[in-house]
C-alpha cells in the first residue's frame, strides 16, 4: 500500500467502493450481456467442469469406498453443508451469473449461484435426477432437488435441512410464491416448466 496513513481495512473499504462505482456505472451494459433466457439455464450447470469434479472427488474421498447407492445421501448432505459453510451469500446490485467454477474460485455467491454449484456437484457425484428449481414472480425462489427412492428431497440455502416431498406437484407448491409464479426445473441436460 503506498499510503501508510490508512490501515488495510480502510484501504479495502475504499477499494470496494471504487469497484462498486465502476460496476454501477456499467450496470446496464453488464446486465444486457449477462441476460439469460429460460432455454439457456442448463448451460450454467456443469458437472464436468474440472473444479466441480475436483470438489466431488474430495467429497468421495471422505468415504472409505464411495458407492452411489450406499453413500450418495450422505455425500449430498456433505456437499450442501460444505457449500453453505465455504461459500458465503452475497447479493450484488446487478444481475450477474456465476458459473460453478467461478463460485468455487470466488468462494462467494448468491443463493442462485450456490444452487447451481450444488446441482453440478450432485450430478458429478452420480445423481442423474439433480435439478435446480427456480420460481419467478416478484422475486425468485431457488432450491436444488433430487429423487431419493419414491420421494423428492429439496435443499434451499436459507434453510438448515432438506424438505421431503412425495411428488413434483408438492415441491412446486412449496417453492411457488403466488399463483402467477413461473416455476422451472433444470440441470445440464434439460429445462422444463413445472
Amino acid at each position: 500500500m503506498d499510503n501508510e496513513s490508512i490501515d488495510e481495512k480502510e484501504f479495502l473499504k475504499r477499494t470496494n467502493s471504487l469497484y462498486l462505482t465502476v460496476i454501477l456505472r456499467y450496470k446496464d451494459h453488464i446486465e444486457k450481456n449477462e441476460a439469460l433466457y429460460v432455454p439457456d439455464l442448463p448451460r450454467l450447470v456443469d458437472p464436468g467442469n474440472a473444479a466441480v469434479t475436483a470438489l466431488a472427488a474430495r467429497i468421495k474421498e471422505s468415504f472409505e469406498l464411495y458407492d452411489y447407492d450406499q453413500n450418495f445421501m450422505d455425500a449430498a448432505e456433505y456437499a450442501y453443508k460444505y457449500i453453505r459453510r465455504e461459500v458465503p451469500s452475497v447479493s450484488l446490485p446487478i444481475q450477474f451469473w456465476q458459473r460453478s467454477n467461478e463460485t468455487i474460485e470466488n468462494r462467494v455467491g448468491d443463493v442462485f449461484d450456490k444452487s447451481v454449484l450444488l446441482c453440478s456437484v450432485l450430478s458429478a457425484l452420480g445423481c442423474a435426477s439433480a435439478n435446480v428449481v427456480l420460481s419467478l414472480n416478484e422475486g425468485r425462489e431457488v432450491a436444488v432437488c433430487f429423487e431419493a427412492g419414491s420421494r423428492i428431497l429439496a435443499y434451499r440455502f436459507d434453510e438448515d435441512k432438506p424438505h421431503e416431498f412425495g411428488s413434483r406437484d408438492e415441491m412446486r407448491a412449496w417453492i411457488q410464491k403466488g399463483d402467477d409464479a413461473q416455476v422451472y426445473m433444470f440441470n445440464n441436460i434439460s429445462c422444463v416448466d413445472l
